[in-house]
């Protein structure tokens, strides 16, 4: 064998070690990267396993809470866990939310029926707001207290309270603080829901929200209903005269627009003797441009 020819086997020998080499390292790098997405794989089904189990807990618990404030049967109780699941599996709310939300419609006061009968107006309420299921429902319920409605009210209360945070300059969380003081007053006076919210959202456009919004409409209304002697010597020079009996009769936002016609919004001074202080700036506010109230 000539020297050449040793030459080409030693080399071509080298050339296949050489590959072979490298394909045993091709094959170890390629089980090292199986074993480490097995790995993590691994590690990231018994996180989702972790996550589903807390889920659950958490779903127990919120429907345990249910159960304590509800007093609601076992055939109540089932039905409401029913319709909680159903929202979390068909909406972008989870049945831990949606439990939590019954929890807040039962402790204001709805039955368990009538709570799982109103979680779907809740839910969209909540949709529309961009607030929590919990809050939708504390929001709804609380207007409805306040202004003495019932359960089968709630779908017109949602109604009612997305229009007036959707057209005028307020939201609904704000709508919330102004109603716990406004809506007892209102109801007392029988000033109805749709003329409390839409005076609400035009204090909110003349930048009054929240609870300065309803402590002035509270303000208005007790001055309206109930005038002190220096009320009624404001009333006569402008040549109107009010009280609780007017505003049941005619509504607020007629008796405020026949205040506006009278001419009282030019006179702060006569604005805060008939408003009084705490009064005289949303009443200033809202008989300068009553043309937008409108129920």
């Amino acid at each position: 064998m000539s020297k050449r020819t040793e030459f080409a086997i030693s080399l071509k020998l080298l050339a296949d070690n050489f590959k072979n080499g490298l394909g045993k390292v091709q094959t170890q790098l390629n089980n090292f990267k199986k074993t480490l997405i097995t790995a993590f794989a691994s590690l990231g089904a018994i996180d989702i396993g972790k996550q589903l189990v807390r889920a659950g807990a958490e779903f127990e618990d919120a429907m345990a809470r249910v159960n304590a404030v509800s007093k609601a049967s076992t055939t109540e109780l089932k039905s409401m866990r029913n319709e909680a699941m159903k929202l979390g599996r068909d909406t972008k709310y989870t049945a831990t939310e949606a439990a939590n939300a019954l929890e807040q419609l039962v402790r204001n006061g709805l039955q368990p029926l009538a709570a799982q009968k109103a979680l779907s107006g809740t839910l969209q309420l909540a949709q529309s707001q961009a607030i929590s299921l919990q809050e939708a429902a504390d929001i709804a319920t609380t207007a409805m207290n306040g202004f003495g409605k019932s359960a089968d009210d709630l779908g017109r209360i949602n109604d009612v309270l997305a229009s007036t945070a959707s057209n005028t300059a307020t939201n609904v969380l704000e709508l919330f603080e102004a109603l716990k003081i406004a809506a007892p007053v209102a109801t007392a006076a029988g000033v109805s829901m749709e003329e409390t919210l839409a005076v609400l959202g035009q204090l909110a456009n003349k930048g009054f929200r929240g609870s300065e919004a309803g402590t002035g409409l509270k303000q208005i209304i007790l001055a309206l209903s109930s005038q002190t002697p220096e009320a009624e010597k404001v009333a006569r020079k402008y040549g109107f005269a009010v009280d609780e009996t007017t505003i049941k009769t005619k509504g607020l936002i007629a008796v405020l627009k026949e205040l506006s016609q009278s001419g009282i919004g030019n006179s702060m001074a006569d604005l805060g003797e008939y408003f009084n202080k705490l009064g005289a700036p949303k009443g200033a506010a809202i008989l300068g441009d009553t043309d937008m109230l409108e129920e």
